[in-house]
């Protein structure tokens, strides 16, 4: 079963995506806060990452660098979301998700976007 990982700070954005993707067959963990993502992408090896860019007092585009440049998690493809359109390259983030999607998102579209990315 393929794993995702699902980071955003609205519990009703995480219910809606966990029960839309474990309908389609994947296993979903989903988390609320940033501050444990290392050890929980370290644990679970999830092959998709879908992460808010505006996470409270995390910044989803920082995160996202990060990720990119640690040799265990550079691969894992990221999905971006936000409300906001255009915000992936401000404050001088120059964030590598292979791609970004806006809220509200389209359930097709999305499930599209993760079966395109999970190569299924």
């Amino acid at each position: 079963m393929r794993r995702i990982l699902v980071l955003d700070d609205s519990t009703d954005i995480l219910f809606i995506l966990q029960l839309l993707l474990e309908e389609e067959g994947y296993e979903v963990k989903c988390i609320e806060d940033a501050l444990n993502l290392m050890p929980l992408v370290i644990d679970f090896k999830p092959e998709l990452i879908i992460m808010d860019i505006q996470l409270g007092r995390y910044d989803g585009r920082a995160l996202c660098e990060h990720l990119k440049v640690i040799e265990q998690t550079r691969d894992i493809p990221i999905v971006m979301m936000s409300a906001k359109t255009n915000i992936l390259e401000m404050n001088g983030y120059t964030c590598k998700a292979q791609e970004f999607i806006t809220k509200p998102f389209d359930i097709d579209y999305m499930v599209k976007t993760v079966s395109y990315h999970l190569g299924k």
